[in-house]
């Protein structure tokens, strides 16, 4: 073959490869088919942070607060006309027992309940109308129960045990009446008996008594209406 010939068949080969690649070459692939996105939860805004409000102090909710211990006065605090503590005129001699407990004896088929030695407190009952009366007594009287302690609950005006006779007079007024009684003391037997003088404030329309020794109250006694 001659050499004219080998070069005209490599040209037409290659002619022939060129344009077989460019037929592959100008092929476009297929597109991959797209991928869906996985479905997301709606986002949900947070609310902004808000600042508590400044206290002077620790604040303590009202059914937690604490409260102010009662005190033995606020206890048998003596209200005129209404009763002493949680004992009222009216009540039967049950109802007594129920709020103060047993007494340390009865007098007159239980028309007298004394607890002089516990609270230096004497109350009378009438078995039809309850309680009439109560009395509240100081160790201090010129003639002392034995045993017998100082009552030591309050007026609704802060009059107590040994309170003076102008601070009586200061918190309710001139008395209506004033009365005297002469108390004998029994002593040592072969000593002379002595003699006290009581002073007893009344005022009527509270129905309250002041018994005083030496210008200091010794014994209060209020009646019911």
């Amino acid at each position: 073959m001659s050499r004219r010939k080998y070069a005209g068949i490599l040209i037409t080969f290659a002619c022939g490869a060129a344009l077989l690649l460019a037929v592959v070459g100008c092929r476009k692939k297929p597109a991959a088919p797209p991928v869906e996105a996985a479905p997301t939860e709606p986002t949900v805004a947070e609310p902004a942070p808000t600042e508590a409000p400044e206290t002077s102090g620790t604040v303590v909710p009202p059914d937690t607060a604490p409260t102010a211990p009662r005190t033995v006065e606020d206890e048998m605090q003596v209200v005129p006309l209404v009763g002493v503590g949680p004992v009222k005129f009216g009540m039967s001699r049950g109802q007594v027992l129920e709020v103060l407990g047993q007494p340390e004896r009865t007098a007159g088929r239980g028309r007298a309940i004394y607890y002089l030695t516990s609270r230096g407190v004497r109350i009378s009952i009438d078995l039809r109308r309850g309680v009439r009366s109560i009395e509240c007594w100081s160790a201090q009287h010129p003639r002392p129960s034995p045993g017998m302690v100082t009552f030591s609950g309050k007026t609704e005006k802060g009059i107590g045990m040994g309170a003076s006779r102008e601070e009586i007079v200061a918190a309710y007024g001139e008395p209506e009446t004033v009365d005297e009684e002469i108390v004998r003391l029994r002593g040592d037997p072969e000593r002379v008996e002595s003699e006290v003088l009581l002073e007893k404030l009344w005022y009527g329309q509270l129905r309250m008594t002041f018994v005083l020794t030496e210008g200091h109250l010794v014994q209060l006694k209020v009646e019911g209406p």
